[in-house]
């Protein structure tokens, strides 16, 4: 078997029209921007956490969605090193802990865990 591991980096921040597509960050967050867009045009996105569709703060229109700042997320995958893992099973059992722990916290405390969490799986 092969274990993978994943090395990942945040970005600079951008306008969420401007993201890639992929992981991204706001508001202590985790987010996943679609290759989609909604018939009003704004931008396919959702909390990762919680399956909401990502909006940002209000006002909640779609100019103020598409003009919202946030910080993308790359994952690579490193070479194969041992037993058999999905690189995706592993991000999720890293992240699990900030995501479901983080109902009721204050913005900036799951920003903080979120970070740490990034930074534990970045620096191994």
């Amino acid at each position: 078997m092969t274990k993978h591991e994943l090395k990942c980096t945040l970005g600079s921040p951008r306008r969420l029209d401007e993201c890639p597509i992929g992981l991204f960050m706001c508001m202590g967050e985790l987010c996943l921007k679609t290759e989609y867009r909604e018939p009003n045009g704004a931008v396919s996105a959702f909390i990762v956490g919680s399956g909401e569709f990502f909006w940002g703060p209000s006002p909640q229109s779609v100019a103020s969605q598409n003009a919202e700042t946030v910080t993308p997320l790359s994952l690579d995958e490193d070479e194969p090193s041992g037993s058999e893992a999905d690189p995706l099973d592993t991000l999720v059992e890293l992240l699990a802990p900030v995501l479901t722990q983080s109902k009721g916290m204050a913005a900036r405390e799951r920003e903080d865990r979120f970070r740490r969490a990034m930074t534990d799986l970045c620096n191994p």
